[in-house]
């Protein structure tokens, strides 16, 4: 899983820090860091015929991948206007003024199973000229796990064995794995959250889930 930038200015721009923000975006473990990708203590003053922006924070990416955002701190002599290509990569919200200032863009996790792609667009109309900076954002895919039909029973096996049959719940197991080889039992299909605990039977066995990991191997069903 990674995610990489790609950034480009038409006009008077200037990109501040270029490289070491892509090295930090494109870097999982850096993400997390705030520090490595920290807005510059001062613009520059020639800032009437240019337009600046620099990223200034990016939520760190956990497990499979959470909702995460983009802020960009801009300085411009007009007001920026912020446009983004994908409904998932949405726009700030609320009154933008020229001069400093920061817009925030919300990014949804991806769980579509294939590389997804948003390019957000700053056009400044600046008096000697409008100014664009065209950032694109490439998302992988989070690892979607298989879902198992199972019967589910705080009490005993042979009740999940039973329940299989007429109340079967939906959970997600690791990739080429059954109910009695799988190491994880998750509660989304991203594998962010673990299964609550039970016996869980796929209808012919049952074994224990404690919440976080099994208890002991596949047990045969006796109803």
């Amino acid at each position: 899983m990674a995610q990489s930038l790609n950034i480009t200015g038409s006009g008077q721009t200037n990109l501040l820090d270029t490289a070491d923000k892509l090295d930090s975006l494109n870097n999982i473990a850096s993400m997390a860091v705030a520090a490595a990708i920290s807005t510059p203590a001062t613009f520059p003053d020639d800032w009437y015929s240019f337009i600046y922006c620099a990223f200034t924070g990016v939520s760190p990416l956990v497990a499979a991948g959470i909702d995460r955002n983009i802020d960009v701190d801009f300085k411009a002599f007009g007001t920026p206007v912020f446009t983004a290509s994908e409904v998932w990569c949405t726009p700030p919200t609320g009154v933008l003024t020229a001069g400093n200032g920061v817009a925030r863009f919300d990014l949804t996790k991806n769980l579509t199973g294939i590389l997804r792609s948003c390019t957000l667009t700053m056009t400044v109309t600046q008096p000697l000229g409008t100014y664009i900076v065209t950032i694109t954002l490439n998302n992988e895919a989070a690892t979607l796990y298989p879902s198992i039909s199972l019967g589910l029973d705080a009490s005993t096996g042979n009740a999940a064995c039973s329940d299989f049959i007429n109340s079967p719940v939906t959970r997600y197991i690791d990739t080429a794995s059954t109910l009695c080889t799988t190491n994880n039992l998750w509660l989304n299909i991203d594998g962010t959250t673990n299964a609550g605990a039970g016996y869980y039977s796929d209808g012919s066995s049952f074994r224990y889930w404690n919440g976080s990991s099994w208890t002991g191997a596949c047990s045969d069903c006796t109803i």
